[in-house]
């Protein structure tokens, strides 16, 4: 049987994406006209057939035994965002809790609240060694002393459930002083600033509650935090029609290493939900293509210290490693098998994102049952559009809450994800089938690729 794949011409060369396999190869004039003489065939019709068909991996011989699929497992919790507030300082155009970034709950976790939080997380982790703990909002350093008292807890409990626990922080920057400091410092804690770049983009879509630009502010801050914590994360949110390539920039400028960018997304708590930008499309899809062409070359002239911080801000890392290591993905996140939130009052939400959103609420902290609703997180083959798609298995059937707030339900993609997504991935591509041994035995041995997993390992 011939698999599926997608032929496409980018920068001069045409590429050959194995849609099952997840591979990238470039492919000849003659490879192109065979595999033409092929189109809707099931079996190769002659041995020239058979042996192009052979060598791009497209009978199923080749590819049923060597292609890794990331399994559904049972829930299990790995990674719990807290709601210490659903209240915020600012007052965010485009905030997925809509103005003021008060929603839901609209209040402040109490410590009562927080304890029981962990001892649900500590219960449904079962055998895992490290979970992740990541504060969140609103802003959750307007409730920093329910914050200190998270740690210290995670710490005695752990000590008692033989666990490790890792933390982060999601903020807006605004607020720093010598305690919150202390506390990153003294507890490692990684650190995401949402921070949208140039001084008239911040003032503008992230003001405080009275108007005024909150810019400032947190340029002064990001310096602060950056002493003082080893991961350190920009996050912006690009809206509009707004340059991603003006957003980065500035962002390298304000001292991030790290660095992500995503398109505006629609606020189910909002009156006024933002469209799709055909020119933020095209926007973004500039920014990736001349990423593209940075991949290519610093591989080629061996640039290791670029290809490094073009890891840490890459749009297409992820598709790269993806068809490095042939992996196809069976879900686009960790919502629904490892992943959870906890609103401010205790509610169980599939992710950060969409919490109060009630038909998504999936528990509480004083039961015992998570998951009732209908969800499956291996949504491909059942999302109308993805089983055809030949990215279906890098983009995984989409993030369910864009799906959710584009068509009111997580099956149903968002076509404006879709688009960029199959252009990372065809970009990615690009980038994979230029590389030659060579260059991918280099940027493996500096760690820029991940090492390819062996197939005996169980």
């Amino acid at each position: 049987m011939i698999r599926n794949y997608h032929i496409y011409t980018y920068n001069g060369v045409t590429v050959l994406l194995n849609v099952d396999m997840m591979s990238a190869t470039l492919v000849t004039d003659d490879e192109i006209s065979v595999l033409s003489e092929h189109r809707g065939r099931i079996a190769p019709k002659n041995k020239a057939g058979y042996d192009v068909l052979t060598h791009l991996g497209l009978l199923k011989s080749n590819i049923d035994s060597k292609v890794y699929v990331e399994e559904k497992d049972d829930f299990t919790a790995t990674h719990v965002a807290l709601f210490l507030t659903q209240q915020c300082n600012l007052n965010c155009s485009y905030c997925i809790g809509g103005p003021g970034g008060e929603y839901g709950a609209k209040s402040r976790m109490t410590q009562s609240t927080a304890q029981k939080s962990i001892d649900w997380v500590i219960k449904n982790s079962t055998n895992e060694k490290t979970i992740g703990i990541s504060f969140f909002g609103g802003e959750p350093l307007l409730n920093f002393d329910v914050l200190k008292f998270v740690i210290s807890y995670c710490k005695s409990q752990g000590s008692i459930h033989h666990k490790t626990f890792e933390f982060h922080i999601t903020t807006n920057g605004t607020i720093c002083n010598e305690d919150v400091l202390n506390t990153i410092r003294a507890n490692d804690i990684s650190i995401s600033i949402s921070f949208d770049g140039p001084e008239s983009v911040q003032n503008n879509f992230r003001p405080f509650k009275n108007g005024s630009g909150s810019y400032d502010i947190v340029i002064k801050n990001i310096a602060l935090f950056k002493k003082h914590t080893n991961s350190l994360v920009g996050h912006a949110v690009l809206s509009l029609d707004i340059d991603p390539t003006s957003v980065y920039d500035e962002m390298k400028g304000a001292g991030f290493r790290r660095i992500s960018m995503t398109p505006v997304s629609a606020s189910m708590f909002s009156t006024s939900n933002t469209h799709e930008s055909s020119q933020q499309n095209r926007n973004i899809f500039k920014f990736i293509e001349d990423e593209a062409q940075k991949w290519v070359a610093y591989a080629a002239n061996k640039e290791r210290t670029f290809l490094a911080e073009l890891k840490d801000s890459s749009r297409l890392y992820t598709p790269l490693s993806l068809l490095h290591q042939n992996i196809r993905r069976s879900d686009t996140c960790g919502a629904g098998k490892h992943i959870a939130a906890i609103s401010s009052n205790g509610d169980i939400y599939l992710c950060h994102r969409f919490v109060g959103i009630n038909h998504y609420k999936v528990g509480n902290i004083n039961t015992d049952n998570v998951f009732p609703v209908d969800f499956d997180p291996t949504p491909v083959n059942r999302v109308d559009g993805c089983n055809s798609c030949f990215a279906k298995h890098y983009c995984a059937g989409g993030c369910a809450y864009e799906n959710f707030v584009s068509h009111g339900t997580v099956y149903k993609p968002n076509h404006s994800y879709c688009k960029i997504r199959m252009r990372e991935l065809e970009l990615a591509g690009y980038v994979y089938a230029n590389f030659n041994h060579e260059d991918i035995d280099f940027l493996t041995s500096v760690g820029v690729l991940p090492a390819v997993p062996c197939y005996m390992d169980f």
